[in-house]
């Protein structure tokens, strides 16, 4: 691949979602690797892979991409990583009806060093339709407020993932 940062940092902002058959979900992480090696070539060599399914995580491993993989379900539960351990974390995919739920920022903010970023990717049409949802932007204000975090853009695109327009949130750690 010859892409240039640039290509890489635009391809990122689009999330793998749900909704879709699981033979297709696996291709989309297939075509998703050489991003992953991008980063690498880019100088991000600390990447772990976190999923709450060890069939997504066993095909990740075969990329030979991540350091850490880990089967675990992002919520409020404590995950199995150090406080200030990443310089920036995403989430992709993660916030579609039935999976993560709002509640989980707060460990997103507690894995990445101060100073670092938090991602997040979101259909547009989840934010309006899904109740859980209603809940992420007044949560993340809350978390500003607090002194956890602050915006640094809020970006809305058309044609984010399957034809539906998304939103993504970028905020660094304070």
């Amino acid at each position: 691949m010859t892409d240039t940062p640039e290509d890489v940092h635009h391809r990122l902002w689009h999330v793998l979602t749900p909704g879709i058959p699981r033979e297709q979900s696996q291709e989309l992480y297939r075509t998703w690797a050489p991003l992953y090696e991008q980063l690498q070539k880019l100088g991000f060599s600390n990447l772990d892979a976190l999923d709450a399914s060890q069939e997504m995580l066993d095909i990740a491993q075969t990329k030979h991409v991540y350091n850490n993989f880990i089967l675990d379900f992002l919520g409020t539960n404590r995950l199995n990583i150090e406080d200030d351990t990443y310089d920036a974390t995403t989430c992709c995919g993660a916030f579609c009806e039935g999976h993560v739920k709002c509640d989980c920022l707060e460990e997103l903010i507690r894995v990445v060093k101060p100073g670092g970023f938090v991602c997040v990717g979101i259909r547009k049409f989840f934010l309006e339709t899904v109740e859980e949802y209603h809940k992420l932007e007044p949560l993340m204000a809350d978390l500003q407020r607090r002194g956890l975090w602050e915006p640094v853009s809020r970006h809305v695109t058309q044609d984010y993932c399957e034809g539906y327009d998304g939103v993504v949130f970028l905020f660094k750690v304070k």
